[in-house]
Parts: C-alpha cells; sequence; structure tokens
C-alpha cells in the first residue's frame, strides 16, 4: 500500500513538472515572440526612453493600464502600445511616435502619433514654459491603436487612417520599430531625429494661435470684419479666410484655427466679450518660448 502511494504521488509529481515545464516554455516563447516583434529606440543621451513589450516592467505597467481602461482589449493594448519614460529633469510638452511596420512582402508601413497638450505659456511666477505633459520621472501610455484611454485624452492624437486597417497592418508585420521620433521640451529645445517634420508642425500650431488670438482681440475690440471672419472660422467655413496677421498654413493649421474659434465664441457667449478680451489680451501679453532644435 505504501509503495502504491509512493508510486501515485511519483506520478503526480510527473504531471505537475510537466505542466511546469510545458507554462515556462509558454511564457518564454511568448517572450521571445514579442522580442522578436517589437524593437523600440528611445532618446537615451536625452533622458527620453521606452519600455516595450520585450521589457520585463512592460506587463505591469500595461496591467494599470488595463485597469485604468477596462474597455479595452488588453492582447490588442500587448501588440500595439509601448511606455515612453521622461528620466531628464525637463518636463516634456510634445512627443512623437514612429512606427515602422515590416510587411510579409518586405512593404514597411510607417504611422506617426504625435502628442501635444496645447503648447501653452505658463509662467506660474517662475520661468516661462510650455504645458507640462510629461513629468520628469514620468511615463506616458503611446499606442497606435488606442486613442481613448484616460492617459490620452489631454492630447491632441494625430493617428491618419483607421484603427481596423493598423490593426491588420500589425498582425501582419513581421518586424515592428517603435521610435521616439521628436520630443519637444517645456524650456522650447526640441530633439530627436524628426523624420516626420513635427519640429515645424509644432512651430506652425504656436504661430496659428498667434494669429487667431490677435484676430479674435480686434473681433472682440468692435472689429466688425475680424468678427465675420472668426464667426465663419468657428463655423468651420475657413477655408480661403484670410486673417488680417495670416501667415503659411496648412490644413491642420486650419483646423485648428477653427476650433480655436469655436471655442472662443461659445465661451463668449457664456462669458461676454469684456471678460473674454480679458483673457484672450492676457494669452497675448505671455512671454514667447522660442523653440530651438538640437
Amino acid at each position: 500500500m505504501f509503495k502504491i502511494g509512493l508510486r501515485v504521488f511519483g506520478v503526480l509529481a510527473a504531471i505537475v513538472i510537466v505542466f511546469l515545464v510545458i507554462g515556462g516554455i509558454s511564457r518564454t516563447r511568448s517572450r521571445a515572440h514579442r522580442l522578436s516583434k517589437i524593437q523600440t529606440i528611445g532618446l537615451p543621451e536625452s533622458g527620453i526612453e521606452i519600455v516595450g513589450p520585450a521589457d520585463e516592467a512592460f506587463d505591469a505597467l500595461m496591467s494599470k493600464q488595463a485597469q485604468a481602461s477596462p474597455r479595452s482589449d488588453l492582447g490588442a493594448l500587448n501588440a500595439s502600445s509601448v511606455f515612453v519614460t521622461n528620466t531628464s529633469a525637463q518636463s516634456v510638452a510634445a512627443l512623437s511616435v514612429r512606427w515602422e511596420l515590416l510587411q510579409g512582402d518586405g512593404r514597411t508601413i510607417v504611422h506617426v502619433v504625435t502628442y501635444s497638450g496645447g503648447l501653452r505659456v505658463v509662467t506660474n511666477g517662475g520661468p516661462p514654459h510650455l504645458s507640462e505633459q510629461i513629468a520628469p520621472n514620468a511615463r506616458h501610455f503611446a499606442s497606435l491603436l488606442d486613442g481613448s484611454a484616460p492617459s490620452n485624452r489631454a492630447f491632441r492624437i494625430n493617428m491618419g487612417g483607421g484603427g481596423i486597417d493598423k490593426a491588420r497592418q500589425l498582425s501582419e508585420s513581421v518586424k515592428v520599430t517603435v521610435s521616439v521620433d521628436g520630443v519637444l521640451f517645456a524650456d522650447g529645445r526640441f530633439v530627436g531625429p524628426d523624420a516626420s517634420n513635427y519640429f515645424e508642425s509644432l512651430k506652425s500650431e504656436i504661430e496659428a494661435r498667434s494669429e487667431a488670438y490677435a484676430e479674435i482681440a480686434r473681433a472682440l475690440s468692435g472689429d466688425s470684419e475680424a468678427m465675420k471672419r472668426v464667426e465663419m472660422l468657428g463655423r468651420g467655413n475657413g477655408e480661403g479666410v484670410q486673417l488680417s496677421t495670416d501667415g503659411k498654413g496648412t490644413p491642420d493649421v486650419q483646423l485648428f484655427k477653427e476650433q480655436l474659434a469655436r471655442n472662443t465664441l461659445a465661451f463668449r457667449t457664456k462669458l461676454g466679450d469684456k471678460t473674454m478680451l480679458e483673457r484672450i489680451n492676457a494669452e497675448l501679453n505671455k512671454p514667447r518660448i522660442e523653440l530651438r532644435k538640437l
């Protein structure tokens, strides 16, 4: 009876060992698959790094992210997300992440996801700086597919193309390279290879805000022609509308001006012209942050 018990115990132990080995192999294969599928390139010399699926810290970070976005597909997020870490002493004001998807037929599909929190000048009694989006020693969740996560809501997200197409492209990729293409720090310094020309886009957005605010100030001060132009912008009929100080603009800049005019008109209804003009003038009187590409 004792020998039978030992045999049964031995069989059970062997089964447990087999399951543990299989589980370990499965986890190892899963990690190896992630490693071969997604590679990351940060800017460590500037204090900007990427935590990707191949990194040990990724699973814990993604678990927390999934709790913040319970409706998200965790499997899809694992294959389409990274965490950008700011280890520098300076806050990040804007960020550009480049996704290169190598397809089985040799084609490389490129998507660039940009995050900007408004690029507003903040003083707070200290040196003027651009509004903070990634604090020092903080991480930012960046996904090619998910634009609804709470950590993304404060950002302007330009994803381009459809989410379904991107999911298919990701699944068909034999290699995915995620890199930090550009970073704008709160003091105006810009670093990164900038293959997408994000630096010029940021400069255009800042100029567009200044031009739109100046026109809105004229409109609220009684310039009826300026008000007509602002109202046309606010209705989305701004194509071809020339502001008094307009520079060269792109479709993205035009859309930005329309959104700014629309928001201003909405607040004008609630606050009145005098209060709105005071706020606009306060923005115009703030010191400007010079953007510098290093």
